[in-house]
C-alpha cells in the first residue's frame, strides 16, 4: 500500500497534496493489519488459546476494510482519475482488481476461520481448510 501511494504520487494519478495524507493513512492502516496478522499467526503457531484466532480475524477484517475503502474511493473517483485506465492498463489492474481480489480473499479467510473455530473434527474442518486456502490464493493473485 505504501508503494502504491508513492506510485500514485509519482505518476500523478490522483489530485495534488490534499489527498496524499489519506493515502498514507490508508497505507498505515494496512500495515497495522498486516502486523496484527503476523502476530495472530505467531500466536496460532504457539497454541496460545483463543488469542490467535481472534487476532487473525481482527487483522483480516482490518485488511478487508482498508481494501474496501480503497476500492470504493477509486470507483467513486475520489482519489484516482479512472479515465486514465484506458491509457495505462496497469492502473485498472492495480486500482480495481487487486483490492477486489483482496476483499474476496479476506471474506474467504474469515469464513474459513469461523468454520475452523466451530468444527469439532467433522467435515467442517475440510471446508475450513479449503476456504483458507482459497483466501490465500486470492491474496496472492491480488
Amino acid at each position: 500500500m505504501v508503494k502504491l501511494a508513492t506510485a500514485r504520487e509519482a505518476r500523478l494519478y490522483g489530485p495534488a497534496l490534499a489527498v496524499r495524507r489519506w493515502e498514507y493513512i490508508n497505507a498505515g492502516a494496512y500495515m497495522f493489519g498486516t502486523l496484527l496478522l503476523a502476530a495472530g499467526l505467531a500466536a496460532l503457531c504457539a497454541s496460545e488459546g483463543g488469542v490467535g484466532p481472534r487476532d487473525v480475524g481482527l487483522a483480516v477484517a482490518v485488511v478487508a476494510a482498508v481494501n474496501a475503502h480503497d476500492l470504493g474511493a477509486h470507483l467513486a473517483g475520489v482519489d484516482c482519475r479512472m479515465g486514465l485506465a484506458r491509457f495505462d492498463p496497469q492502473l485498472g489492474l492495480v486500482e480495481l482488481l487487486a483490492p477486489a481480489l483482496h476483499i474476496a480473499g479476506c471474506a474467504l479467510a474469515i469464513v474459513g476461520l469461523v468454520l475452523q473455530l466451530f468444527s469439532k473434527g467433522d467435515r467442517l474442518e475440510r471446508r475450513a481448510a479449503d476456504a483458507l486456502l482459497a483466501g490465500a490464493v486470492l491474496w496472492i493473485l491480488g
